[in-house]
Order: structure tokens, then sequence, then C-alpha cells
């Protein structure tokens, strides 16, 4: 109720200063228009992503260590580990079928592409 009331006051100030200045019947002989309103306007800081909005699991650009050992153990490596990290590859080794393996992930890609193999 307290809203209406700011909102014609703030109506009748506007056309009071503009019949008082004179200008009411120019402004409606040019086809001009007053639109007031009154509300918040919500603003970011930085322009935002909405692809993630809502998503846990968004991928980051490049292949992470964890994201590495992960993808081993879904290829069926038990116990795998980080071997090495490099900044072209991500070793991963651990045993398959009983024997010592271990697999080469490439660093730069965003869902660990495998680029080599022994003893799988």
């Amino acid at each position: 109720m307290k809203l209406n009331s700011v909102k014609a006051g703030m109506a009748a100030a506007i056309i009071a200063t503009v019949a008082a200045a004179g200008l009411a019947a120019p402004a409606s002989a040019m086809g001009l228009t007053i639109e007031v309103r009154a509300g918040f306007v919500e603003r970011h800081a930085a322009p935002f992503d909405y692809r993630y909005a809502g998503k846990r699991n968004w991928r980051r650009p490049a292949c992470q260590p964890h994201e590495a050992v992960r993808k081993a153990m879904r290829f069926g490596l038990r116990h795998a580990d980080i071997r090495h990290v490099d900044r072209r590859v991500i070793v991963v080794s651990g045993v398959k079928r009983g024997h010592r393996a271990s697999i080469a992930f490439a660093r730069h890609s965003p869902r660990c592409h495998v680029v080599g193999t022994r003893g799988i």
C-alpha cells in the first residue's frame, strides 16, 4: 500500500514539473511519452556464463591428475596411482590382469585422451 502512494507521489511530482515548465503542450504535439518505473534492477559485476549454471561437475579445459586416475580405473587398472606429471602428459600406473601396467594421458585435452599404454 505504501509503495502505491510513493508511485503516485512521484508521478504527481513529474506531471507538476512538466506542467510548470510549459512543456506539456509541445511534448504531446511531438508524440513524446514519459514513463516512470520503480523496481529492483539486477546487475552483475561481470558477464555470467549460463552454460555452467547449476552444474556441479563441469570440466576444466585441461586434464587434471585426479581425472586421469579415475579414467584409468574405468579402463580396469587396479590400484591406480599417479606416476609422473609433466606439462604434456600424466602417467598413471597400476595393476591389470596381475601385471604392472601404465597409461599416459594428454595433459592439454579436456577429457584426458590416451596417448600411450604399456602392459595393457
